[in-house]
């Protein structure tokens, strides 16, 4: 079998033509950019210009990532973002006894059954209803809060503002996957 070696391709912002291995080159619809300062210079024109909600210093962001939730586009940083979250407006009013009351026993993931690092999610994300009801937290674990966090943030836009209708189809589809854990852990220990 014979390798192929690098290939004359055409620089989609400038025009200039340069060398790239055949392997690289596979997809035609994905673009070619002869070095990083091509590449930005042909995304600049999707950026915009936010200020950031925390600290009011001015970022560009992607236009392709802003949406309605709470941290694309509005924060310069992740730190700015979790600083913002510790603001009194934001604060979890009720959060900890709400915690303490339900979840005072050693918890598990709702979905992948593990017991380490659990955090408690809001189904209905707390910035938007304060509620802390136990029928709008599950247990989850890191790597799952994040999957269902960005599961969910397409869902809140969809179901603009109808937060019963949400946290009803939200809650049959968490709470059926936690007993189905559930059942599966109870099972294990059983033998």
């Amino acid at each position: 079998m014979q390798r192929i070696g690098k290939i004359p391709v055409k620089c989609d912002y400038c025009g200039k033509t340069f060398m790239r291995y055949a392997g690289n080159v596979k997809n035609t619809t994905k673009l070619h950019f002869c070095d990083r300062t091509c590449r930005n210079a042909y995304y600049k024109a999707e950026q915009a210009e936010r200020e950031c909600k925390y600290c009011g210093k001015k970022f560009r962001v992607y236009k392709s990532v802003l949406n309605d939730s709470n941290a694309s586009g509005n924060y310069c940083s992740s730190k700015c973002y979790w600083e913002s979250m510790k603001k009194e407006k934001l604060f979890y009013k009720g959060f900890k006894d709400a915690k303490r009351k339900y979840f005072s026993k050693p918890q598990v993931c709702a979905i992948c059954g593990t017991p380490k690092k659990i955090q408690i999610h809001h189904i209905i994300p707390n910035r938007l209803t304060q509620d802390q009801r136990k029928q709008n937290l599950i247990p989850l674990c890191p790597l799952h809060h994040n999957r269902i966090e960005r599961m969910t943030a397409e869902l809140h836009i969809l179901f603009a503002d109808d937060y019963d209708l949400e946290l009803m189809l939200l809650n049959n589809i968490l709470r059926t996957r936690q007993a189905e854990t559930y059942c599966y852990l109870e099972n294990l220990k059983n033998g």
